[in-house]
């Protein structure tokens, strides 16, 4: 679980680069990475369409997953199949970044 506690605080973080430039302010506990934040930036256009996509509408939009599953068209019921998809998203940036920190 810690894995997913770690890659989930990245991608808020990365969400940040885009809602500080719409002037949108939240009240954040952590300090903010730029260079983590643009680390993975970079690499989101490698990642396949609808995986960028709900990284994109989970974190930058924070919409639902039901909001989510109808935007994208994913099935949501079981919600297996949409956690199932946000897992291999997270994974999936968490290994090109990694692979970029090399």
């Amino acid at each position: 679980m810690t894995d997913r506690r770690h890659i989930g605080s990245r991608l808020e973080n990365w969400a940040r680069l885009h809602t500080q430039h719409r002037g949108v302010q939240q009240e954040e506990r952590r300090a903010f990475d730029q260079v983590d934040a643009k680390l993975l930036e970079r690499m989101m256009p490698d990642l396949p369409t609808i995986q960028r996509s709900l990284l994109w509408w989970c974190y930058v939009k924070q919409e639902t997953p039901e909001g989510t599953c109808l935007l994208l068209g994913i099935a949501n019921k079981p919600a297996v199949q949409f956690v199932a998809a946000f897992r291999l998203a997270q994974t999936t940036i968490e290994a090109l970044a990694a692979g970029q920190n090399h």
